[in-house]
């Protein structure tokens, strides 16, 4: 493990000193034409932190949700926030407003930035009252923020590396979504293994097509902005549109690529991932998910001659990444499963556990448990699941807090990898997106007429989908159609199952319970 030294510094400070040294490099470049230098980026974040403090009265500590629109002032926000010591939390601002009334009553923000439409939304909700707004257009309607000076902040310099960076929002199984909350400290460890890994520098030009609201969005946010890199952020239209998101990575120059393998998937369905195509790209990094060694060898055949290709692996709890593995061509001895892990990046240690916290053999399955400096604080306001899930060490008498991340995996000591398993609970990865199933379950249950439900995650049609099987009350009659619009007041459209077979009654287990095996053998 390599022994890296840390900045001694905060998030706000490491960013001021990337954007002095890199004044005139680009920070930001929009496939629109938009660009910003880091010189013209650290204004108007100096503005921002400004207007934040002296308008709304943000402070050290607190929390400040912020639309997931891709746009200037939501990369200028989220930087602002690290420089006053605030904790920024970035919403899908497609979520129902169920959801994202959860997401802001377990925040408590001091603030709410989006855009006009969500904005009249939210406040025709029972949460108008208790929190300020803002609408997510300031830089462009820029009169008052004019009123603030551009130069940077004294409070930067006392902002504590302990304070809370972002909370990041995950699915919960009660149907309550989990906020992980990580520091300042645990994005310094990330950010140094970052630097050392992969050498991002002002040359680069790093896609963002991740989501900020979502997991892997940190991988971006962090590398570039804290390298003096170029971010290239991608809307959900322009990441929808093949063509034209290879034409802008070919005619931009973006050097490096980091998504979930399912876009890497529907970009090779789609017949745009060719030799012609990612001109510039020297890494193409995925993780969130499994990647089908089968698939990842059509990518692999593509453009290994040219490009690092990464498999890395990481909880949202223990900020964004912990493992990181070079894929090479050994790998395809076997087009079975799934590559490995790999080893655990510097700074991090780990147990494999069984169910009664003890250790595992070479080679046996046990849970996956994290140590290390990018562990971070817990579920943000949340003792009772922080508690089940951040547990002290089993094997340490000093205070020395693990995170069991409900992995099941095992270590080969012959290659010194570890490899994926299953997960412990009913817990999934889909589409990068890490889904309680017991959430959607939790929803269906509250759609009118379900009387029982249950939710799978399994191949149909030679792809991976959540299928879902509900009975229906006596009497009434309910389409899939009609459900489907019902959960989408709940739930995120990415949750709500792909398929909803209706049935007279759910076949159950000789201990009662729902029969999922037998659904499965008989429905997919």
């Amino acid at each position: 493990m390599k022994n890296i030294k840390l900045p001694s510094n905060n998030l706000g400070l490491f960013f001021q000193n990337i954007a002095e040294k890199n004044k005139d490099s680009l920070a930001l470049e929009f496939p629109s034409g938009e660009v910003i230098t880091y010189r013209k980026l650290n204004k108007l974040v100096n503005q921002t932190a400004r207007l934040l403090k002296k308008k709304f009265s943000i402070k050290v500590e607190d929390v400040v949700c912020i639309s997931g629109v891709k746009r200037t002032e939501t990369f200028c926000l989220m930087l602002a926030c690290l420089k006053i010591g605030a904790t920024y939390s970035v919403m899908d601002n497609s979520s129902p407003i169920e959801r994202l009334s959860l997401i802001i009553n377990t925040c408590e923000p001091k603030l709410i930035v989006a855009e006009g439409n969500l904005i009249d939304v939210l406040k025709k909700s029972f949460i108008s009252n208790k929190f300020n707004f803002l609408e997510n257009d300031f830089i462009i309607n820029n009169e008052e923020l004019l009123k603030y000076s551009e130069h940077n902040l004294s409070v930067v310099n006392s902002i504590n590396v302990k304070n809370g960076a972002y909370i990041m929002f995950t699915s919960g199984s009660t149907g309550i979504p989990k906020g992980a909350l990580i520091t300042h400290a645990n994005l310094l460890s990330f950010i140094s293994w970052i630097k050392e890994e992969f050498g991002f520098n002002s040359t680069d030009k790093l896609t963002n097509v991740n989501p900020i609201f979502f997991d892997n969005s940190v991988f971006d946010f962090y590398s570039a902005f804290f390298s003096g890199s170029c971010l290239v952020p991608f809307s959900k239209d322009e990441v929808g549109n093949p063509s034209f998101l290879m034409k802008k990575i070919n005619d931009l120059g973006c050097t490096s690529w980091f998504s979930v393998p399912s876009l890497l998937i529907y970009l090779a369905t789609v017949k745009v991932l060719v030799p012609e195509n990612m001109k510039k790209i020297r890494r193409i990094i995925f993780g969130g998910e499994g990647y089908p060694k089968v698939k990842l060898f059509e990518l692999f055949k593509l453009y290994s001659s040219r490009i690092s290709i990464y498999n890395v692996y990481g909880p949202t709890e223990c900020t964004c990444i912990c493992s990181n593995y070079e894929i090479s061509s050994s790998d395809f001895e076997d087009l079975s499963g799934i590559p490995p892990l790999g080893a655990l990046i510097q700074d991090f240690s780990y147990l494999i556990l069984d169910q009664k916290l003890k250790s595992v053999q070479d080679n046996e399955v046990g849970e996956l448990c994290l140590i290390g400096p990018s562990v971070g604080q817990g579920y943000y306001n949340d003792k009772k699941r922080t508690k089940e899930s951040f547990i002290q060490n089993p094997y340490k008498q000093d205070n020395e807090i693990i995170y069991l991340t409900g992995d099941f995996v095992k270590y080969d000591s012959k290659d010194k990898n570890i490899y994926f398993v299953c997960r412990k609970d009913n817990q999934i990865k889909h589409m990068g997106y890490r889904i309680e199933l017991d959430e959607i379950e939790s929803a269906l249950n509250r759609v009118n007429g379900i009387a029982e439900s249950v939710v799978i995650h399994g191949f149909l049609y030679n792809m991976k989908q959540i299928i879902a099987f509900v009975a229906i009350e006596d009497s009434l009659s309910l389409s899939s159609i009609e459900i489907k619009a019902q959960l989408s007041e709940m739930i995120p459209n990415y949750m709500i199952p792909s398929k909803i077979n209706v049935l007279n009654i759910l076949p159950k287990n000789p201990s009662g319970k729902i029969d999922r095996n037998k659904l499965a053998l008989e429905y997919l």
